[in-house]
């Protein structure tokens, strides 16, 4: 009885570490759009400051990220660990192709039919997986994620790039896509950073300590900023659309994703990271992109709103479960 009463209180105590570590990796990002989403209510945020601001997130803030990031990749790439790169970006297209042979089966219209399967395999990297993988594995491993993210980032631009145009009946330009993808700020500054990795490039301390700071306070900032431009007017006539686009991203993804990683043999670091850049919402630049191309830029912005909303539950779930389960140390 007494071995009993001992393995319940651990199972008991594991199990509130398991909520703790949930709560304190989900909090943050929590916090950083529900500040966000006050400050555009109270005023202190107009439509055009927020959006000259990220501008500047995204050209100029998110490269110097990927290239201080690029940086702690350095021990990553030329490990073993670098062929869960190519897990990730696998996952990717063979989600990617299923839902283009699936979903034309059940919306038949065109505009509607791209954007929903850009809403369900673009996921948000860059404003979440890095800070959730940080908080799991430590800064010092973020690496591998960073590898990952250089991948997967023109890996999304040219499936959603696809995906609307065909939907949009339009022609795709080969020329003008590559263009497109080395023209990314985020590519643009991951090919910096590989380049001073590969040939040994020494940063002095005095620009490092900026480059540090600044990349430091990206995730925050572009968190509040995304708060303040989400909106969850008219989302009643879709409501059938949206369920099932946050249940395929954020539980379909998360669920296959993490079980085949497991199954190949991954454990770990790179099963966290292909468990991480699959848990989360979609992309804010698919509201963009599919409001430019002529496809339903208004579910878009649907998409975006209630995945980002959705996913900070469904998030605190995984990451709750993984470690139950132990594939997530508390």
């Amino acid at each position: 009885e007494y071995k009993i009463i001992r393995r319940n209180k651990s199972e008991f105590r594991n199990c509130i570490m398991g909520f703790y570590l949930s709560f304190s990796v989900v909090f943050p990002l929590c916090a950083y759009i529900c500040v966000g989403f006050l400050a555009r209510r109270l005023n202190l945020l107009d439509a055009a400051t927020v959006a000259k601001m990220n501008s500047m997130v995204f050209k100029l803030l998110f490269p110097l990220m990927m290239f201080a990031n690029m940086q702690s990749a350095a021990s990553v790439i030329h490990s073993e660990e670098v062929s869960v790169v190519w897990l990730s970006v696998g996952i990717a297209l063979t989600g990617f192709f299923l839902l283009c042979m699936i979903v034309p089966r059940f919306i038949k219209a065109p505009e509607r039919r791209g954007t929903f399967i850009q809403g369900c395999f673009r996921g948000n990297g860059m404003l979440f997986a890095i800070p959730i993988f940080s908080a799991l594995c430590g800064s010092n491993n973020v690496g591998i994620a960073t590898v990952c993210l250089a991948a997967i980032v023109p890996c999304y631009n040219i499936l959603s790039v696809v995906i609307l145009k065909v939907s949009a009946g339009k022609k795709l330009g080969t020329k003008a896509l590559i263009i497109d993808i080395l023209k990314n700020p985020l590519i643009i500054g991951t090919l910096i950073g590989a380049f001073v990795v590969i040939f040994g490039i020494e940063i002095p301390d005095v620009m490092q300590t900026p480059i540090s700071t600044l990349s430091s306070m990206v995730s925050p900032l572009a968190l509040v900023l995304l708060g303040s431009g989400l909106e969850f007017h008219h989302l009643k006539r879709d409501i059938p659309h949206l369920l099932a686009v946050n249940f395929i991203k954020l539980i379909l993804f998360p669920f296959f994703s993490t079980l085949v990683t497991y199954l190949i043999g991954y454990r770990g670091v790179p099963l966290i990271s292909v468990f991480v850049f699959n848990c989360v919402p979609t992309a804010v630049g698919s509201y963009t992109m599919a409001r430019e191309m002529g496809s339903d830029g208004d579910f878009a912005g649907k998409v975006v709103a209630t995945s980002t909303f959705i996913s900070l539950f469904t998030i605190f779930f995984w990451i709750w479960l993984l470690s139950e389960i132990g594939l997530i140390p508390n």
